[in-house]
């Protein structure tokens, strides 16, 4: 844990360097942001239990903020992302597919205790907001020929797509 925090520190610094201060701030920002939203999302919604636990949850955070680092690293490269819809029908599909998490988790049972409660559940979703607005602003200060509702789009069919995978639990 104590390399690869070092070793995360390392590159936000070196990437800090890579930009100007204005964006060097986003991408603090952006970052505190994103591991705000991925310690509490491996916590509360991934699902670990049993005994492993911990060590899953810790594994989850560092996979996480890792390729988020490398996700920075791929955007001042000029990565582009393609999402399939609008951001009015990703939002939408989010939205639904929230609702139905919310449903499901109101309905578990005790054997399900792997599942998030209905309060985490919505914790982490309003952690999400935070993640994607900072992380936006930080991609399009980086890649600025893509569009504020590109990356919101993107990011908003991710996060739906990892609710969809509560509902897989």
């Amino acid at each position: 844990c104590g390399e690869d925090n070092k070793d995360r520190e390392s590159k936000l610094k070196a990437l800090g360097e890579k930009f100007g201060i204005k964006s060097k701030q986003l991408l603090k920002e952006a970052y505190m942001s994103a591991v705000k939203f991925m310690e509490l999302k491996a916590y509360n919604e991934e699902g670990h239990g049993g005994c492993g636990r911990g060590a899953w949850i810790t594994g989850s955070e560092m996979k996480q903020k890792n390729e988020y680092l490398k996700l920075v690293e791929r955007i001042h490269g000029g990565f582009k992302p393609s999402p399939k819809k609008a951001l009015i029908k990703a939002d939408q599909k989010l939205n639904t597919t929230y609702k139905k998490v919310i449903a499901r988790l109101k309905k578990q049972s005790d054997s399900d205790y792997y599942l998030p409660s209905v309060d985490d559940a919505r914790a982490v979703q309003r952690l999400w907001i935070p993640y994607r607005d900072a992380s936006v602003k930080l991609f399009m200060k980086i890649n600025p020929k893509v569009s504020e509702d590109i990356w919101m789009s993107w990011l908003t069919e991710i996060r739906e797509k990892e609710l969809r995978d509560i509902l897989a639990l």
